[in-house]
């Protein structure tokens, strides 16, 4: 099977992934995990996706988990913390207001690129580009189609980078009501993305039941190379890059795939316990 056969088969079981239910929470071990170190990625070198311990042996998946090298899950929680103490800084008028706005946008603006990292849409190798570098509202207008709508107030957040532009580029000093009311919303959207961050820095395969069978359809994030593979649970993948997850067909994989988990952690106490938390 060409690449292109095999690319167009992927396609056909994604809109088959569209029109199936939630996907199926398990911490089935089928799929074994490969950490790759923080290294700048090679994406034309072939990458092993498959190994053999032995000749009799079926080969097993091996998930990517890429972790990026500045340890994502943590970045917008340390610029989250310095910005509240740059506000309690500025409250004692130790430094202008605006400092601490700078540090809470920081803040929102990395929680945002996590999330896209993690899905797919945003690899690490593309942040120092500028070609493929995601500005801040960029990165709002992916989110705003991907995310469900009660995890981060997208209006808000526009407002919040209004302000912020006018303190930077207009030199205007924000009052202390405006930073609070900034900081306010960085809480609310680090609190409210926290669950779906934990289980999109666990997880990066995702199963389906299509139809009325029993069989699985497997749709597997690629972080370090922006694409999803979606395939037969039973099969190895003969692609090292699959759907490209910030185009249109990725893009509404994705949209269904954080609306279920946040359907799961909203209605499912054992959810985190299923997938081996």
């Amino acid at each position: 099977m060409t690449h292109s056969d095999e690319l167009r088969r992927m396609k056909e079981l994604a809109e088959r992934v569209l029109s199936a239910g939630c996907y199926k929470p398990t911490a089935d071990t089928h799929y074994r995990i490969i950490k790759y170190p923080p290294i700048d990625l090679d994406l034309d070198a072939p990458a092993p996706i498959t190994k053999r311990s032995g000749p009799e042996e079926p080969p097993v998946v091996l998930i990517d988990l890429k972790q990026p090298s500045w340890s994502s899950k943590n970045s917008a929680l340390k610029y989250c913390t310095t910005a509240k103490v740059l506000y309690e800084a500025a409250k004692a008028k130790e430094i202008p207001f605006h400092v601490s706005m700078t540090e809470i946008l920081r803040s929102i603006d990395c929680r945002l690129a996590e999330i896209l990292f993690y899905c797919g849409i945003y690899p690490e190798n593309h942040w120092n580009n500028p070609r493929r570098q995601l500005s801040w509202s960029k990165k709002l207008e992916i989110v705003k189609v991907v995310l469900p709508k009660s995890i981060i107030p997208i209006t808000l957040l526009r407002d919040l980078s209004q302000t912020r532009n006018i303190t930077e580029h207009q030199f205007y000093e924000p009052t202390r009501q405006e930073v609070v009311k900034c900081r306010e919303m960085m809480d609310a959207v680090i609190e409210m993305t926290n669950g779906l961050l934990d289980i999109l820095f666990s997880e990066s395969v995702f199963k389906y039941q299509i139809d009325d069978t029993d069989a699985l359809v497997a749709m597997q994030i690629m972080r370090e190379n922006g694409s999803l593979l979606v395939m037969n649970d039973d099969e190895v993948p003969t692609l090292r890059q699959g759907i490209p997850a910030n185009e249109e067909l990725g893009l509404r994989l994705i949209n269904k795939l954080l609306h279920e988990i946040k359907f799961h952690l909203d209605n499912d106490p054992n959810f985190k316990k299923k997938l081996g938390f």
